[in-house]
This record gives C-alpha cells, sequence and structure tokens, in this order.
C-alpha cells in the first residue's frame, strides 16, 4: 500500500510538511506498527486543525477514530481520558462483542470502563486490563487512532496507560496522535514529535482578506501578521473583530487599532462585556462546569431557564465561541480558560460551590462533584469531607489511587471531625503507599499514633496499618525500622490473634533476610521462631515458608530448607496470608527440586492472576523464569522474564523487576546475547533500598556474567566480587542462589592469578559440601578441577559431570562436558576430548544455548586437528593479534605492559586472551608458557 501524494489544504495553510508526516506514520501503522505521534506547540497554534485537516484525508481507509480532550479543572478525574476514548465504543457494543473486548487480562479493567469494584483495584493490573482492551479493539484490517487533545491536562492514570501502551502492542495497527502544549510528559516517550510553526505572513493575509469586502492593502497586512505572530487562533479572532466591526466599518483601521496590543483572552473578555447580562452569565457557568455538558446545566447554575440557555449558547456560537447550540463545546479550550479566567475569585468560587450542589442533586459521579469541591477553600465543611472521600474510594477503586490520594490530601485540609481523622489518614497513607511512599509512613505513623488500639478491634486495626506502613519503610529505605515496627506489633498482637502476629513475623524474617543490616539479628533468631510449628493454620505455613528462605540464604542444608518449605505449600500454593510469596518456590529450586519447584510456580501464579495482582503476578513470572534457565530452556526464561518485567513499570517497586531483569540477563548470555544482556541491565533504575539487598547482589552476579562473556574479564570479576562482598554483609553463604565463585575462578584463571582462583575454588567446595546438592557440588568440583589440572584436574571434572547429571542441570553439564573436552584435548586425550565436545554441542543445541553451542563448535573444530601433547602445543588456529598478545603474556607482561606495548587497551588485550585461551584449549597463562609460538 503506497502512500499516496499529499495535495495542499485549501482551508489549512502551511502545513503540508506536518500532514505528509502523519500521513507516513498512519501507513506505517497499516503495516502492522503501533505508532505514536506528539503534535507540540502552544495555544492555539492550530494542533486541533491539523489533525482534524489529516483525519478527513483519511476518510477513505475508514479508520477508527476515538477521541478525549484534557480538560485541567477535570484533571484529578481518574482515568477520564481512557473513559472518554473507549466509552463510546463500549457503548455500542453487544454482549457478546463486550465478553472479547473485556476476555482474559482485559478483565482487571472493568472497574474502570463498566461496573465498580467492591475492593480498591490494583493500580498495575488496571492499567494492565486496559491495554488488553484497547489490543482487542484493534483490527488488523483498519487502523485504529487514538486522538487526545490537551494531553498537558491530562489525569495521571490515563498518562500510565498511555506510557505502557507504547511496549504492550507494538505490533497493532495503532497511532496514537497526542496533542499537547510544550511540555514534559514524564514517563511517555514521544515518539515523532511535529512542531507546527506560525502561519506566514501572506498566509495570515488570505484568511483575513477572505472575511472582507474590498483587498486587503499592504500596511494591513504587515500589521495583522505583527498583531498576531502568525498564531492561528489569534488570526481567527481578529478576522472576526474585522469582520464585525464594533461600531466601525468592516476591516477598518480603527478596529485594528483597538485590537492591537491585546491577548486575545483580554480582545474576548473585552467582547463579551458587551454581550446581555445572560449571555455573560451563562457563558461564566459553562467555563466552570468543563467541555461537553447539556446546556440545560450550565443554564440553572446561573439562574436561567432552559429555554434562555438554549437562547444564549447559540449567540455564543454564533460569534465562534461555542461549536454547538444543544451542548457546551468550546470552539478552542483557550476561549473556555480566557472566561474562567476572567472570573473574580468570589464569583468563581459560588459558581464552583453551586457547581457541586447542581451536580450532587442531578446524580453525578462523586469525581465530577469532587472536580468543584477542590476548588473551594478549606472551611471545615463535613459535606465537603464526605464527597472527596467518596470521590476518593471510587477513584481507589478504579486502580487509581494518586488520583484518591488528592482528593484525601484535600479533605484532611478542611479539615474533618476528630473522630473522622483517623480513618481519613488510613485511606490517604494506604493510597500513598503506591507512588508516595514517604508520605505514606507520615500519614499512616499519624494514624497509629492517634488510633485508639484498647480494644479488641482497634488492636486489629492497628496490624492491618502496620503492613502498608512497614512496605512503605522499606521502599524509603528503612528496613530497620520496618522489622522492628513488625516484631513489636506482633508481639502486641499474640494474645489477641496469633494468626496475625505469625504473618507479621513471617514478613519481618523475609525483610530481614534481605537486607544487609537487619540480616544478622534475624539469623541469630531462626531457632526460636521455628519452636512449635506444625504448618496446621495459615499463619503457621506463611511462617515456614519464611523460615525456609531464611534458612536458604543463611547457608543451612538443601534438606533442611527444602522441608520448611513443602510444609509451607498449601495444596501447592506459597502463600504469605493471601498473598503469594516466592520464597519457598525458590528454595526448592536452589535445593534441585525442580519438579515441586514447578508445580509449586504454576499453582501460586495462577493464584496470583485469579486475585488480579499484577505485581504478584510479576515476582511468579520472575520464580517461572528461574525454574526455566535452571531446567535448560533460556529462550522460555527471557520471554518469562521479559513478561514480568513488562507488568511492573519502572519506579512502580523495583524488587520483581531486579529480579526478573537478572534472571533475564543470564538467560541471554546463555542464548549467546551477552551485549544485549548488558543492555537490559543498564536499563534497571536502581534505588537506596534495592542496592541494599540480596537480589542487587544477583543483580551484580548477572551482570558480571555478561561482561565474561564480552571478555571484559577484569569489569566482570569486579562485579562477581562485589555480588560476594554483598551477601557476605547478608551472612548468605548458599552457592546455589548465584555461583559466584565458580566464575570468580574462572575470571582468575584467565587473568593468571591461579592462587587467587584456587582459594575461591575451595570455598566453592567448602559452600557446596554444607548445601549438599548434586548441583552446586558439580559446579564446585568443575571449578577445581580447572585450577588443579592434570590428571587429578581431569578426575574433577569428571566427577563434576557425573553430579551434573544426577542434578539434571543441562545446561551446566554441557558447559562442564565442554571443560572436560578442553582438558582432555591438553592431556593428549583428543579423542575423548571431541567426544565430550560433541555431547556438550548437543545438549546446548537441544537447550537453545546458542553461546554454548557457538563455544563447542569452536572446540570441536580445533579438535579435528593433530592431538597436541603437553610442552608442544601448536598456535597455529590463533588471528596475528591473538598471537602476538598470547606470545607475551605468556612471557611474563602483564595485561598493563601489553595494551601499552602493542597500542591497544586493556580490554582488547583481555578478549584476544581469552579468545586464546579458548582456541588452544587452556584455562589460562600457566597453560599459555607450554605453548609453542614460531617466531
Amino acid at each position: 500500500m503506497t502512500a499516496a501524494p499529499v495535495p495542499r489544504s485549501a482551508g489549512l495553510l502551511d502545513r503540508d510538511v506536518e500532514l505528509a508526516a502523519l500521513a507516513q506514520e498512519f501507513q506505517t501503522c497499516a503495516s502492522g506498527s503501533s505508532r505514536q505521534v506528539v503534535v507540540e506547540g502552544p495555544a492555539g497554534i492550530g494542533k486541533t486543525s491539523l489533525v482534524r485537516e489529516f483525519l478527513d484525508r483519511r476518510r477513505p481507509d475508514r479508520p477508527l477514530v476515538l477521541r478525549a480532550r484534557c480538560d485541567e479543572l477535570e484533571r484529578e478525574f481518574a482515568f477520564g481520558v481512557v473513559r472518554q476514548l473507549l466509552e463510546p465504543v463500549l457503548a455500542e457494543a453487544d454482549a457478546d462483542e463486550l465478553a472479547a473486548l473485556f476476555a482474559g487480562p482485559a478483565a482487571a479493567a472493568r472497574p474502570v470502563l463498566l461496573e465498580a469494584a467492591a475492593a480498591p483495584a490494583d493500580p498495575l493490573a488496571v492499567v494492565s486490563g486496559l491495554c488488553a482492551v484497547t489490543a482487542n479493539l484493534c483490527r488488523h484490517d483498519r487502523v485504529t487512532v487514538l486522538v487526545v487533545d490537551d494531553l498537558h491536562a491530562a489525569d495521571e492514570p490515563s498518562l500510565r496507560w498511555l506510557a505502557q501502551l507504547g511496549t504492550a502492542a507494538p505490533h497493532l495497527p495503532l497511532l496514537r496522535l497526542l496533542l499537547r502544549r510544550p511540555s514534559a510528559q514524564p514517563g511517555l516517550a514521544d515518539g515523532v514529535v511535529l512542531r507546527p510553526g506560525r502561519l506566514s505572513e501572506s498566509s495570515v493575509a488570505s484568511l483575513v482578506a477572505a472575511v472582507l469586502p474590498a483587498p486587503l492593502d499592504p500596511r494591513l497586512s504587515r500589521a495583522c501578521h505583527e498583531i498576531t505572530g502568525g498564531n492561528p487562533l489569534l488570526v481567527r479572532l481578529l478576522r472576526r473583530a474585522l469582520e464585525l466591526g464594533g461600531g466601525e466599518p468592516a476591516g477598518s483601521a480603527a478596529v485594528l487599532d483597538r485590537y492591537t496590543g491585546q491577548l486575545f483572552g483580554k480582545a474576548l473578555l473585552d467582547w463579551m462585556t458587551g454581550l446581555p447580562a445572560t449571555v455573560r452569565r451563562f457563558a461564566d457557568a459553562a467555563a466552570v462546569l468543563g467541555e461537553d455538558v447539556p446546556v440545560a446545566l450550565p443554564a440553572e447554575l446561573a439562574g436561567l431557564t432552559a429555554d434562555q440557555g438554549l437562547t444564549c449558547a447559540g449567540q455564543l456560537a454564533e460569534i465562534g465561541l461555542l461549536l454547538d447550540r444543544t451542548r457546551v463545546r468550546w470552539a478552542h479550550p483557550g476561549l473556555r480558560e480566557a472566561v474562567y479566567g476572567g472570573l473574580p475569585r468570589e464569583r468563581r468560587t459560588a459558581l464552583h460551590h453551586g457547581a457541586a450542589e447542581l451536580l450532587t442533586a442531578t446524580g453525578a459521579e462523586a469525581e465530577q462533584v469532587a472536580a468543584h469541591l477542590v476548588q473551594l477553600a478549606p472551611a471545615g465543611d463535613a459535606l465537603v469531607v464526605r464527597g472527596l472521600r467518596a470521590a476518593a474510594k471510587q477513584a481507589a477503586h478504579r486502580g487509581a489511587p494518586d488520583v484518591a490520594a488528592g482528593y484525601l490530601r484535600r479533605a484532611l485540609e478542611e479539615p474533618p471531625e476528630p473522630d473522622e481523622r483517623v480513618d481519613l489518614l488510613v485511606e490517604l497513607g494506604e493510597c500513598e503507599a503506591f507512588t508516595r511512599p514517604a508520605a505514606a509512613v507520615r500519614h499512616l505513623t499519624q494514624a497509629m499514633d492517634a488510633l485508639d488500639a484498647g480494644d479488641h478491634t482497634g488492636l486489629l486495626r492497628l496490624g492491618e496499618i502496620t503492613q502498608t506502613l512497614a512496605h512503605s519503610l522499606v521502599r524509603e529505605a528503612r528496613v530497620e525500622e520496618a522489622v522492628a515496627l513488625l516484631e513489636r506489633m506482633a508481639n502486641r498482637l499474640t494474645p489477641a490473634d496469633r494468626e496475625a502476629a505469625l504473618l507479621l513475623r513471617a514478613r519481618a524474617l523475609v525483610w530481614s533476610m534481605l537486607y544487609e543490616r537487619t540480616a544478622a539479628q534475624a539469623r541469630a533468631g531462626l531457632a526460636a521462631l521455628a519452636e512449635g510449628l506444625t504448618g496446621g493454620s495459615a499463619g503457621e505455613r506463611s511462617l515456614l515458608g519464611a523460615l525456609a528462605f531464611a534458612v536458604a540464604v543463611s547457608g543451612g542444608s538443601a534438606a533442611r530448607a527444602a522441608d520448611l518449605a513443602a510444609r509451607s505449600l498449601d495444596h501447592g500454593l506459597s502463600l504469605l496470608g493471601q498473598r503469594v510469596t516466592t520464597g519457598p518456590v525458590w528454595v526448592l529450586l536452589w535445593a534441585g527440586d525442580h519438579q515441586r519447584a514447578a508445580a509449586a510456580c504454576a499453582a501460586t501464579l495462577s493464584h496470583a492472576q485469579q486475585r488480579g495482582s499484577t505485581f504478584e503476578t510479576g515476582m511468579m513470572l520472575s520464580c517461572q523464569a528461574g525454574v526455566a534457565l535452571a531446567e535448560g530452556a533460556p529462550a522460555a526464561a527471557v520471554a518469562a522474564a521479559s513478561q514480568a518485567a513488562d507488568l511492573i513499570p519502572p519506579g512502580a517497586d523495583g524488587f520483581p523487576r531486579i529480579i526478573a531483569t537478572a534472571v533475564r540477563a543470564e538467560a541471554l548470555v546463555e542464548l549467546g546475547c551477552p551485549a544485549e544482556a548488558l543492555t537490559v541491565l543498564a536499563e534497571m533504575a536502581g534505588s537506596p533500598s534495592l542496592e541494599e539487598s540480596l537480589q542487587y547482589a544477583h543483580y551484580r552476579y548477572a551482570r558480571g556474567r555478561a561482561l565474561f562473556a564480552e571478555g571484559r574479564i577484569e569489569d566482570a570479576l569486579a562485579d562477581l566480587l562485589d555480588c560476594a562482598r554483598r551477601q557476605a554483609v547478608i551472612g548468605s553463604r548458599n552457592p546455589a542462589i548465584c555461583d559466584w565463585r565458580g566464575w570468580a575462578t574462572r575470571a582468575h584463571l584467565a587473568l593468571g592469578d591461579r592462587a587467587a582462583a584456587r582459594e575461591l575454588a575451595e570455598q566453592a567446595m567448602t559452600a557446596a559440601n554444607h548445601w549438599d546438592t548434586p548441583r552446586t557440588r558439580g559446579l564446585a568440583l568443575r571449578a577445581l578441577g580447572l585450577v588443579t589440572g592434570g590428571a587429578q584436574g581431569l578426575e574433577l571434572l569428571h566427577h563434576a559431570v557425573s553430579a551434573l547429571r544426577q542434578a539434571n542441570a543441562p545446561l551446566e553439564l554441557a558447559r562442564t562436558l565442554l571443560d572436560l573436552g578442553a582438558a582432555q584435548h591438553v592431556s593428549a586425550q583428543t579423542r575423548l576430548g571431541r567426544q565430550n565436545s560433541a555431547e556438550a554441542r548437543n545438549l546446548a543445541e537441544t537447550c537453545g544455548a546458542t553461546g554454548l553451542v557457538t563455544a563447542a563448535h569452536t572446540q570441536l573444530t580445533t579438535l579435528q586437528s593433530r592431538p597436541r601433547r603437553r610442552g608442544n602445543h601448536g598456535s597455529g588456529g590463533l588471528t596475528p593479534g591473538e598471537h602476538r598478545v598470547a606470545e607475551l603474556a605468556a612471557s611474563g607482561h602483564t595485561n598493563q605492559q601489553i595494551a601499552d606495548q602493542l597500542s591497544l587497551t586493556c580490554r582488547t588485550v583481555e578478549g584476544h586472551l581469552s579468545a586464546a585461551y579458548r582456541k588452544l584449549g587452556i584455562t589460562g597463562r600457566t597453560e599459555l608458557r607450554e605453548i609453542d609460538f614460531p617466531g
């Protein structure tokens, strides 16, 4: 489908370039690519007219066009933009069509678009659901166009949807046209940005001349352009002023002089002073009530009859302020802003108060009423507090807690009655926990201080508040305070409600084990926590799961940790109270029980999805990715980890994202894509609470793996040792969490430091014997075999292969077979080396591990040549650069000395050495000295 040339518009001047760009984006969408175009410019520059003209030209293509116009006075209306766009389509859909639109994940959007939820909705799930509804709405045989005018005034929840829509539906024929005044929209990628310019003097002259009875003289033409600055809206207003004359002949210099120097808002207000008083009152009321309301509403607010309202609307339409005589639709948002801005404060406040009463009486939604309540000055009005709390509840149930928090903050300023203040503080803190944890801490602490916990009900409520407050403290990197709060509250709750207390203790234990400043104290109390737990209740099972995680992280035995994890599972589900938790699933995976880990992961993931919790679903998808990687399916691991990361927008909460990011990076390395892995890791935003956590140690490990695969050995070693430092501070000694010792051993060998390599390999063996699983023993034996070399090293590598076969760890088995094959070649056992290298290649191919497949092919090619004996290795397979670097390294030069002598970077030297070691079938500098390098 070829784009037709865009003809010059008779009614739209100086916009050919922009129209051509829009046409090109439309054609790209028609080919199956989602696109976004931002049209940016000052008020009146013609953004709306440009898009209207473009869409008129696309009518033969029959796109589905959905429109919304944002309004500053309705900025706090949760998902107001989304509802304007989608509700007209839903209103025309039959039952079957609605069922199809809200199928699957789209069901999470029902609280916004169909029926109210019974409880606050998960904000992340709602946004994902809205993206799914939009995707279900798109058809491949047409382009769907979303037009959002005045985006700078959009509500925050709708902006989150727009931001996620770009990544959620990349291959749909969806064109997003976003019109805004110059401003940055945080989290919203610009895509293509069009900035329509000012009209030329000739274009202004042609527009003005079209309404005048006589030709426009050059002086008047230049003056019109100077006065309006080429702004189409100002040109239109000036043209109307010249046309009406205001008592002077149309087009006379006197009219122009009267307009000169006036902003269009002032000119508009000046004109309106000549209108009848009833029309001015109607216009004031219409400006307060907003866009697209029936004429009867501003008429009633202005104290007019319905017929008088129709007459007033007709007069405003006649002079070009309104587009319609039956509904209030302003010809341009700037016109309404000018009328609203010209209202005296007392008049504006009275109209907002009257609007709130009028809308309440007509049964309008609570948020529509609240849009006017927030404009009133605080006055201790209980009705205002009640109305704002009702709006907050509606916004929270639609999945917009940040909007709800805005209403509640305003209600707190009113202020409420003393007996209502605690409830309001709790509601506010719970809503703020989503995006403003510091504010949530402040308000929830105030609520707890004011709450009467003297009876059983008050104490239980205090326990509920504690969980939200503790989570907010953790997000603010105040982990010690969070843990102390949970433990203190658990002690108070134990006599009244043991189950609730157990849940608090479980949460305190998990958070304690994840952070540097709290792990030591948590480890000291593990034995006492385990006493008397049978798993007979949900609270006990939650604490057993937390204990399993703590035992595993602190380096207890795999058997004990796995037993605790298994006892914590409730019908296969891993729960912490009503919420899912990943701890027991990771424990089973680290313990080598892949089958039970996969089953628990599937059951818990299904539970999270049924609950509609995006956060929990993201956590379990990260677990699923970990299971897939352990079972030798890196492509499936990347898919699950990517899905997990996509569910959790950056900044919402980093923990599910960092786990998913680390696992995804590891899997990408196995797929032979270390550069992509580093890019993924670099996109992960850090935070103080994140960087002190166990998960961040895993992140550094994953980056070390990717750097090693890139040949940046020294950088890789730095990250691997940083992972070690972080784990040591937390007290994590479990080698199953990440094999940093094994990869640091390889790095030391590659850099020629065999002593450091041996020390780490021996530490790995000690840790593996303590955790006691076939996989960790196999990895430690492999590291020790690589360091030891010779016949003893071969024996250790054979034992490593046997252990990894038992562990059902195909990727690590393939890597170890490759190491064994290389060592056998060095020991003149080339035939056996070829056999093991071929098995490694076959395993890697089965797993889809492209990186290992490539290494195996390279090694097999090397092994096809004449068998080499120790002390007489050939070097003919090296490139000239690798040969020069390897020869200098064999003679004892350091990497820096080699770099200086050959005018290379240290990173290039590392890369050449890594390639040389691989091709020569050796592991480090010691064996390099045995190679013959012909002159």
